[in-house]
């Protein structure tokens, strides 16, 4: 059993943003306990996705595969592969993304011009370090793309973070600074803000508890 605490400052968005599947969280674990990352030391990868200052050798050749299916053709999922070299260390590559469905375009005058998909897509090469048997670093580095019929949108997202681990693996803590970074390619030359957020996580497994 856990007990959990987060901790978060988010800077708004400005009106609808094309960048929401930076803040999808990459499994439904992750989701189920109410936060994008977690500070959570296990063998879950798809945590290290969401943080990666607990990328390590743990998940060299690990797969992380989640899909859900909704209504009409809309889907979401997480793909994820972890890899360990020898001379630059424990990598986790990734991909997000957020699929709508098949849509029928019309122009201004109400003429059918065929039909489209809109997607998002949120690439991650994550890298990890401990630092010693306690404290750890990451940096995830994601490109994001969200293609709209024939309208495009581009960002660049750096995500830091930091965590301790108790020897015993029963307490993590971790701070973390998300989506650091800029949009470069616009639908429509308006440029919007990337969902910046600052959080800091706890987590203590109990030893003996009643549920």
């Amino acid at each position: 059993s856990l007990i959990l605490f987060s901790l978060s400052c988010r800077a708004q968005v400005a009106g609808l943003s094309t960048l929401s599947v930076l803040d999808r969280s990459s499994s439904a674990r992750t989701a189920g306990l109410g936060m994008d990352y977690l500070a959570l030391y296990d063998d879950d990868i798809a945590i290290s996705l969401d943080n990666p200052s607990f990328i390590d050798r743990r998940f060299d050749q690990q797969i992380l595969l989640n899909y859900v299916g909704m209504f009409r053709g809309v889907n979401m999922g997480a793909v994820a592969y972890g890899k360990h070299f020898d001379k630059y260390g424990d990598f986790l590559f990734g991909i997000k993304f957020n699929s709508y469905g098949l849509f029928d375009g019309y122009d201004e005058t109400d003429h059918p011009t065929g039909k489209f998909y809109a997607a998002d897509y949120a690439f991650s090469i994550g890298w990890g370090r401990h630092i010693d048997s306690c404290f750890s670093l990451g940096v995830n580095l994601k490109p994001t793309l969200s293609q709209y019929e024939s309208y495009t949108a581009f960002a660049l997202a750096l995500d830091l973070a930091g965590s301790y681990t108790s020897r015993n693996k029963q307490f993590a803590a971790t701070l973390m600074a998300r989506n650091i970074g800029a949009q470069l390619a616009t639908f429509d030359g308006n440029v919007e803000k990337i969902p910046f957020e600052l959080s800091a996580a706890l987590s203590y497994r109990l030893e003996n508890a009643p549920f």
